[in-house]
């Protein structure tokens, strides 16, 4: 009996967290979030820039292991991709929709956890290794 009435809460507590999930889903910082990331994945302008940018660190790091660094000409070159990729208005986009994003899950997260008196996403949060991580 003690086993069946433990199924059936979780079975009720994983219901409640999908109507959470649709509800999040129905809000327009999802939606903008996610019309935000497809404008990202989808501007060819900005992914250029983000594929130059990444192979530049790429041959930084691969350089940083042989001992060497950035010569002046690569290190303006890699901050001048940061600024023009921080400056492209999708990215831009994408990133305020993000923050509004995060904004309305601290907000989840501040209610669940008053309602259960404790940090409900510090306790979700995978634990590190070890025996008191």
């Amino acid at each position: 009996m003690m086993n069946h009435t433990k199924n059936t809460a979780v079975a009720t507590t994983l219901e409640a967290a999908e109507i959470l999930a649709k509800a999040i889903q129905a809000t327009p910082e999802w939606k903008e979030f996610q019309d935000a990331r497809v404008a990202f994945e989808h501007d060819a302008e900005l992914q250029e820039l983000v594929s130059r940018y990444r192979r530049l660190v790429q041959s930084w790091q691969a350089a940083r292991q042989r001992g060497q660094g950035l010569t002046g000409n690569e290190a303006m070159q890699l901050s001048r991709l940061q600024s023009q990729i921080e400056d492209h208005p999708v990215y831009q986009r994408e990133r305020e929709a993000g923050s509004a994003l995060v904004t309305l899950f601290q907000m989840v997260n501040q209610n669940l956890s008053a309602e259960l008196g404790l940090d409900f996403a510090a306790n979700a949060a995978p634990r590190g290794g070890g025996c008191c991580g």
